[in-house]
């Protein structure tokens, strides 16, 4: 960018009247030492116009003194105007003392003693309660485990089987079946995670969460494939045997089922 000396001498050369008409320099000034005393007079004026609007100090705290007198006097005359209006009123009411009767006798709370052994043996009261909604409390008699809780336990072991992180997963669903054994999916998740190193652990969790199921058609299947699953893969028959009892007590046709398990006793 050119600066005013470079565009003064180009328009010298390009017009040398116009140049000479044209003022080169600002033409707007203030006065010398202008804004050295700036911030004083700028104060100065500020504490006059609170003055004007506010009066002193003193004045103020004097005004300040006798609206708090006022207002006190107005409450004054206030509570007198409703008493002797009371007293014209019911006369009986307003001769009765106006006394704290929330009072104890002096040094009360300093005699009071609790003996140690009571506190120790008192109750403990749970938080918990219980919702008869809840099918946990229903089938087991368990406090209820919270439905957040057990979303979020969900969800921490399932980021933990994605890290491959398989101890915290195995923690994390061990709480949430010990809270919820009626939970399908964290007992099912869980005897995924058992069943490669312990297949017979993994059959009895999933063994135990069947028989707490309520008898149903559906009820029915889970236990005979159960069943089949732990003929197959245990040595012994006891819990296949167990699984097909229970499986054709529960079924509208049960000879099927009653036959399945006579052939597996057979080859005993």
């Amino acid at each position: 960018m050119k600066t005013s000396k470079e565009i003064l001498s180009e328009l010298l050369e390009i017009a040398p009247a116009l140049a000479n008409a044209t003022v080169a320099r600002v033409p707007y000034a203030v006065p010398a030492g202008f804004f050295d005393g700036f911030l004083t007079v700028l104060m100065q004026r500020i504490q006059k116009e609170n003055m004007v609007r506010y009066g002193t100090p003193e004045t103020r705290e004097l005004s300040t003194t006798q609206e708090l007198s006022t207002a006190q006097d107005l409450s004054t005359a206030q509570d007198l105007s409703t008493a002797q209006e009371l007293g014209q009123v019911a006369p009986f009411l307003a001769s009765i003392p106006k006394n704290s009767t929330y009072q104890v006798p002096t040094g009360y709370f300093e005699s009071v003693r609790i003996p140690i052994s009571e506190i120790q043996h008192a109750p403990v009261v749970s938080m918990i309660t219980r919702t008869p909604h809840s099918e946990n409390t229903r089938e087991t008699g368990q406090l209820e485990f919270p439905d957040e809780a057990e979303r979020a336990l969900l969800r921490l072991a399932e980021l933990a089987e994605q890290t491959d992180d398989a101890p915290l997963a195995e923690a994390t669903l061990r709480r949430v079946v010990h809270e919820r054994p009626l939970n399908t999916v964290a007992v099912e998740r869980l005897a995924a995670q058992l069943a490669p190193r312990n297949p017979r652990e993994a059959l009895g969790l999933l063994a135990v969460h069947a028989r707490a199921l309520a008898p149903s058609p559906r009820s029915v299947e889970r236990l005979l494939l159960l069943a089949r699953r732990a003929r197959a893969e245990l040595a012994d028959f006891e819990l296949p045997a167990e699984l097909y009892a229970r499986a054709a007590d529960q079924a509208d046709a049960p000879l099927p089922i009653r036959l399945e398990r006579a052939a597996m006793l057979r080859e005993l």
